[in-house]
């Protein structure tokens, strides 16, 4: 998995979750169009933080969690499904709604707001 060559290989144990740890110099977008990529089971875990030195990826399957941010890397490695899906309880306890990505102004004067979906299972 490309994710991995981005943090060091001796894992920090937590409850339910092994923590890798590393350090990229660059910006997030980089994970978005090379390392993170949809095609391959990431799906964007959108927030209000997001910014160029600041991202959040998931991959549901492999129960990951990928963190970049001002340059540190963190992936997040779950051992069980339920202690994923309870990581990301959290992180939607944590992060609040999901952001607004788009707004369409219609020719009615109605405003239309879309935000991304953060299902997953």
């Amino acid at each position: 998995m490309k994710v991995r060559k981005f943090v060091e290989s001796t894992p920090v144990d937590r409850e339910g979750c092994k923590n890798y740890y590393g350090f990229y110099e660059g910006n997030r977008y980089f994970f978005d169009y090379h390392v993170c990529l949809r095609s391959e089971g990431w799906r964007q875990y959108d927030t209000y933080q997001d910014a160029w030195y600041f991202g959040m990826w998931i991959h549901p399957e492999e129960r990951l969690i990928f963190t970049y941010a001002e340059g540190d890397t963190i992936l997040q490695e779950f051992a069980t499904k339920e202690d994923f899906l309870r990581e990301m309880s959290r992180l939607n306890e944590v992060h609040g709604t999901t952001p607004v990505i788009a707004t369409a102004y219609c020719f009615d004067g109605t405003v239309v707001k879309f935000k991304g979906n953060r299902e997953v299972v």
